[in-house]
């Protein structure tokens, strides 16, 4: 899998219309969290067909649709009370319309939220790819130690981080208008996937 070297460099560097959306069909969800639990953990219910936790890949969604250019996304933290609610709401495998019940703000909230929560972090040895980055003095070098180190994960860590990546690459191209470059973005999104 190619991930975009510049956000991963960045994140090292840093140490319109009405939709319902409903998240998670609570049938498949009763008692079983989203928060704070191994990706390893999630229930096969939780995920998408291409293995991504189904709240991840719905917020993702959501956000494409409704948020890539609104200034401050990701940076303007949401209601507190409305993130502290939805993320309840998930937890529970209740249904969620993030139009309703959050907007661009609180979405972006949770998903954050969600990513800082994870109790083993997306990468969780990040010495490995900063020492890769220091020992590398090539383009094709680096990029052949980058991979290797890559496929170390665990394979749903490397699936989300390979969907987040993306999504933030989709995020960074309308920079312009949302004021969210690469480096803004590996500022916010470091410590959520180094921890």
């Amino acid at each position: 899998m190619k991930i975009n070297k510049i956000i991963i460099k960045s994140f090292l560097s840093t140490q319109g219309s009405k939709s319902t959306v409903k998240v998670v069909d609570s049938a498949h969800l009763t008692g079983n969290r989203v928060f704070a639990v191994p990706l390893g953990s999630i229930a096969d219910a939780q995920l998408s067909p291409e293995g991504l936790p189904l709240v991840f890949k719905t917020m993702v969604e959501y956000l494409e649709k409704h948020g890539l250019q609104e200034e401050g996304l990701f940076r303007v933290s949401g209601s507190m009370a409305r993130v502290r609610l939805i993320k309840t709401k998930l937890d529970c495998g209740a249904p969620v319309d993030l139009d309703m019940e959050g907007g661009v703000s609180v979405v972006a909230s949770v998903f954050k939220l969600f990513l800082r929560e994870l109790p083993v972090a997306l990468i969780p040895d990040h010495l490995g790819l900063v020492n890769t980055f220091k020992a590398s003095t090539d383009e094709a070098e680096l990029s052949s130690c980058l991979q290797a180190e890559l496929d170390s994960l665990p394979a749903e860590h490397l699936r989300l981080l390979s969907s987040l990546v993306q999504f933030l690459a989709r995020v960074a191209s309308y920079c312009k208008s949302n004021k969210m470059t690469e480096q803004n973005l590996g500022i916010v999104f470091g410590p959520c996937i180094f921890q």
